[in-house]
């Protein structure tokens, strides 16, 4: 590998977090810096910067890297995407929440020039995929807060000389978000993305053609209709009718939908396919709970639909099992004829709406043991350092805050390499906690709130899958 000569035009050494070659000896990076300025060199502040590279034929095999965007700067990037044409894309936000497009050239003096919307990328408040399927086209998804409430981005780029991105013409009605975009060609796309036409968020797939700026709903799976969202979708590419997958998650587990028709479909579910067994990081010791109307005497609130934990122990004076609070087995329990539900946590707010309908029906009257899957909210939290930089092997912590919860602990997933923890955890409000390796503990954080669709950290909401970030300790 050449050697890498430090980068010129900037002041302490950058953080760079992402790079692309499209061609050999030619890439782009970016991540956040100080770029000198001024007759005497002063440093600005902490910005977003773009840097570009190309071989140097005059040293001993030296790659020469030099700042390329000199104008007004982003916070941040969040994604950089290279053209075989050397042309590249980086999506921006700035300060005031608002995500921008810029484009440019790899390679020494070339220029990023600002190439964006104004009308439509002023008010977006993200953009989290942006993709190319040819030199000519793109397309960039995401989310709007302004208006009337959340609703979905979707921008289709004329590529050229001069860039042109175009809003879509036609999104399919409660449609709320589009979150993820693959394409197998130029003329055919499909979108991941959430909708509110039922009671909670569900996912949505959307197909449509970018150089038409017109979407339309793909059928989801009778056994995926429960998925919340959608994380990731992808396409082979193919100037033919394409394979195309998608994961997600629901209350219950994991999602994989696939079609062989391409975005439209049909698509069909995948999750439990024989031999495929999904496993992954489960939150240990959740309460159990049962609820049954016809059983006063077990009632641990006035509520008609109060909950009791049933485990082998002490006699009840109604039926042969004991009340033991938090325990994470149920046994055999009588077949009550009216039926009751199964869930998780301790108290009514964490089975009930508005947070989320989480009871798991059961067989009225059976008698053989029936497996229940029970509801749970899913929960991705990203722990970065002041610096910005993603905390590898925290430690997690939940303490329930909601009402007869009796505090609760649930320990999450360590965060791995990029930060995230992703886990499941009953619907509810917690106080949050983040330890290092070595033992410090994090200041208080806002109440979190996870319920069906989002997580709310104090008072911002984060629709899913979009991913709360937190400062560690």
């Amino acid at each position: 590998m050449a050697p890498l000569v430090p980068i010129t035009g900037l002041g302490n050494p950058p953080n760079l977090t992402q790079v692309a070659c499209p061609t050999a000896g030619n890439c782009m990076a970016t991540g956040t810096g100080q770029i000198l300025s001024g007759v005497v060199p002063s440093l600005g502040p902490v910005l977003g910067i773009v840097v570009s590279a190309v071989f140097n034929p005059v040293g001993p095999g030296a790659i020469v890297w030099t700042p390329t965007l000199n104008l007004t700067l982003p916070q941040s990037f969040s994604q950089l995407v290279c053209l075989p044409t050397n042309k590249c894309f980086a999506v921006g936000t700035n300060t005031a929440g608002q995500t921008f497009i810029y484009s440019g050239s790899t390679g020494v003096g070339g220029t990023l020039l600002l190439s964006l919307d104004y009308s439509v990328l002023g008010t977006t408040s993200s953009i989290s995929q942006l993709t190319c399927p040819s030199s000519l086209v793109c397309v960039a998804v995401g989310s709007s807060t302004t208006g009337s409430g959340p609703g979905p981005v979707i921008l289709s780029g004329a590529i050229g000389p001069s860039d042109t991105w175009s809003p879509a013409t036609s999104i399919p009605s409660g449609v709320t978000s589009a979150w993820a975009v693959a394409c197998p060609n130029a003329t055919t796309c499909a979108i991941a993305g959430s909708n509110t036409s039922s009671v909670n968020p569900a996912a949505a797939i959307l197909s449509g053609n970018p150089t038409t700026t017109t979407w339309s709903n793909a059928t989801i799976p009778a056994a995926d209709t429960g998925t919340l969202y959608l994380t990731g979708i992808s396409c082979v590419p193919t100037i033919n009718t394409s394979t195309c997958s998608a994961v997600g998650a629901s209350p219950s587990g994991a999602t994989i939908m696939t079609s062989i028709g391409g975005p439209a479909g049909p698509w069909s579910d995948h999750t439990a396919d024989p031999g495929l067994t999904l496993t992954g990081s489960p939150t240990s010791s959740i309460p159990i709970e049962l609820a049954n109307g016809g059983a006063p005497g077990l009632l641990k609130t006035a509520s008609p639909q109060g909950f009791w934990n049933a485990v082998i122990g002490t006699t009840s004076p109604i039926i042969p099992i004991t009340i033991i609070p938090n325990t994470t087995v149920i046994q055999t329990i009588f077949p009550f004829a009216s039926g009751y539900g199964v869930s998780a946590g301790d108290c009514v707010v964490e089975a009930t709406a508005p947070l989320g309908s989480a009871l798991a029906a059961t067989v009225p009257g059976t008698t053989a043991a029936t497996p229940t899957t029970v509801p749970l909210a899913v929960l991705p939290i990203q722990v970065n350092s002041s610096t910005g930089a993603p905390e590898s092997g925290d430690a997690v912590t939940l303490t329930s805050s909601s009402t007869g919860c009796l505090g609760d602990k649930y320990t999450l997933q360590p965060t791995g390499p990029d930060g995230l923890s992703r886990t499941e955890v009953p619907f509810g409000k917690y106080l949050l906690s983040v330890t290092l390796p070595g033992g410090t503990t994090s200041p208080t954080y806002p109440t979190v709130t996870v319920s069906a669709g989002s997580v709310t950290v104090g008072t911002t909401v984060y629709p899913l899958p979009q991913t709360p970030t937190v400062v560690g300790p």
